[in-house]
């Protein structure tokens, strides 16, 4: 992966918000103009819209979109959980926080 803001590379940026409704968006067509700023930045984005969670909540949903893996293997399943030790191999994750680091 290139350095961030590298002409030669392309940027990832993932946001997860937590509580949000698409139903309240108008990328997702509600006609009030509720968020201008995420608006704009979706015209030049590309935005899936057919996402389900591995996790019923932000932790094992967040762990899983990071890992690729469901919360029953990276096992962050409770609030202010982690991921297994060994879970820190996976492809993905790795990528991530060799490019961006990580808290831990």
């Amino acid at each position: 992966m290139a350095a961030p803001g590298s002409p030669n590379g392309r940027n990832i940026i993932i946001l997860v918000f937590d509580a949000w409704s698409a139903h309240h968006l108008p990328i997702y067509g509600y006609p009030r103009q509720t968020m201008p700023h995420v608006e704009s930045f979706a015209e030049h984005a590309l935005v899936y819209h057919n996402h389900t969670s591995a996790g019923t909540f932000t932790v094992p949903g967040t762990a899983s979109i990071l890992t690729g893996l469901y919360p029953w293997t990276h096992r962050a399943l409770q609030l202010y959980g982690t991921i297994i030790r060994a879970q820190y191999e996976s492809p993905f994750f790795k990528k991530v926080t060799q490019t961006f680091g990580t808290r831990n």
